[in-house]
């Protein structure tokens, strides 16, 4: 993912994602925090998805539509977003965005990956190894809900 990407990403993430709405800038804000950890995913050289991630506390990732966000002692890799576009879905990109994660996860010597599951997207979240923990239910309200998640490398 460049910078260039960033109006894709904000237009895909607030279409999947419409009871969650975010500005460009906190888009932007989560990009910058860790470039590296962040990806699209193309089928036919078009964008059909992304995967936004940044470093992040145990239990107090950012909250939804927050633009700036310093975490105090990282130890995740937080993935704010999988989207993908209905077409997209069954080629594999989700396992292939969370190895990719994982490998950066790893270069940073960070513990885990993290994530708040929205949508009823809970119950896919364990068959890639992630399990419920314990979150600041402020963060977890800004999102209207959900359940934050976490799992090893």
């Amino acid at each position: 993912m460049t910078e260039a990407d960033l109006g894709f990403v904000n237009r895909l993430g607030n279409s999947i994602y419409p009871d969650h709405v975010e500005s460009f800038a906190a888009f932007a804000g989560k990009f910058r925090a860790c470039p590296a950890a962040c990806s699209v995913a193309e089928l036919g050289g078009r964008g059909v998805g992304y995967c936004l991630a940044l470093p992040a506390d145990l239990g107090a990732p950012p909250r939804l539509n927050q633009v700036r966000y310093a975490p105090a002692r990282p130890s995740r890799l937080h993935i704010h977003d999988i989207a993908l576009e209905r077409v997209a879905r069954g080629f594999g990109l989700v396992p292939e965005a969370l190895a990719r994660a994982a490998g950066v996860a790893r270069d940073m010597d960070l513990e885990g990956l993290s994530l708040i599951a929205v949508m009823g997207t809970e119950k896919m979240w364990p068959r890639y190894g992630f399990a419920p923990a314990e979150c600041d239910r402020a963060i977890l309200a800004s999102f209207g809900g959900g359940i934050y998640m976490t799992r090893g490398l």
